[in-house]
């Protein structure tokens, strides 16, 4: 299966975005999503200053930040908005039978 950037940059600006807000950040996590920024998603400006925006205002207020982040990235990403747990189930439901080849018969 293809990897989606945009998809990896939204989960690991999530993780970060968690991270902040319980206190557990760690500078290599601010490292690593800078890098994914520019690597997947770096011609997104959008996307680009929401992770500028996390980096600058991090340290005076981690929760803020982190809230400001998050909320950004379930903005961002439209397909499935995670906080519709139903709206998910049903995309995945519809993957699976339009996409069987992705799973194995014996466990059907």
């Amino acid at each position: 299966m293809k990897r989606s950037p945009r998809t990896a940059f939204g989960l690991l600006a999530t993780t970060v975005a968690m991270k902040a807000k319980a206190g557990m950040l760690q500078p290599e996590n601010i490292c690593h999503l800078m890098e994914q920024c520019l690597l997947d998603v770096g011609d997104d400006a959008p996307a680009l200053a929401a992770t500028l925006r996390f980096v600058s205002r991090y340290k005076a207020n981690p929760i803020s930040a982190g809230t400001a982040l998050q909320d950004f990235i379930l903005d961002w990403t439209d397909d499935i908005d995670p906080r519709r747990p139903s709206e998910a189930l049903d995309h995945l439901e519809r993957e699976r039978k339009t996409e069987c080849w992705r799973y194995r018969a014996d466990l059907q």
